[in-house]
């Protein structure tokens, strides 16, 4: 992936979550934390979607903001982000998580 510092980061994820209790307590407001911690900000958090077309079963759709790819890179792999990552494995069946760049004209050259 090229990186472009003047391009915001986004980090879009979709989990199925398996225990909502302990996913809600423990690792969604500290992994919000973390978030703002590297200056990022929740986009989308939404259990509740309207499916318009095609398959969408996940629990809960995330998009996260950041300055750059490289401060969405940094907030995933912070120490403390990592240690959180351990019980939203624990929580959920799965978990699909990209890093991406806001689009550009210039993506399509």
């Amino acid at each position: 992936m090229s990186h472009d510092t003047q391009r915001k980061g986004y980090v879009i994820a979709v989990d199925g979550i398996t225990d909502v209790d302990r996913f809600m307590d423990e690792y969604l407001p500290a992994a919000g934390e973390t978030v703002a911690d590297h200056d990022g900000e929740v986009l989308v958090g939404s259990t509740d979607i309207d499916v318009i077309e095609g398959d969408w079963d996940h629990s809960l759709t995330v998009v996260l903001e950041f300055p750059s790819v490289e401060a969405a890179e940094e907030w995933y792999n912070d120490d403390t982000y990592q240690e959180l990552k351990r019980v939203r494995h624990e929580t959920c069946e799965y978990t699909d998580l990209i890093i991406t760049s806001s689009f550009s004209p210039d993506d399509l050259d």
